[in-house]
C-alpha cells in the first residue's frame, strides 16, 4: 500500500472518495484510491494498493 497527501483539508470539508479497479499484476488486483474536496474537487490523496485475490471455481451443471 502507498499513498500521498497533495492537498490541504480544512475542518468541515466534505471528501469524496474514489477506489477503481484499474488492472491485474501476477494476479493481484491493482486499487487505485483518490480523494477529493467535494466543493473544489481538488484531490488530497491519491494511492494504490496491491490486493490479493481469493480462490474462486467455476462449477457447471446440467
Amino acid at each position: 500500500f502507498s499513498c500521498n497527501f497533495v492537498g490541504i483539508v480544512l475542518l468541515n470539508d466534505g471528501i469524496r472518495n474514489k477506489l477503481h479497479h484499474g488492472n491485474m499484476v501476477s494476479g493481484r488486483k491493482i486499487i487505485k484510491v483518490e480523494a477529493t474536496v467535494k466543493e473544489t474537487q481538488e484531490k488530497v490523496l491519491v494511492g494504490e494498493e496491491d490486493v490479493k485475490q481469493g480462490v474462486s471455481a467455476y462449477i457447471f451443471a446440467s
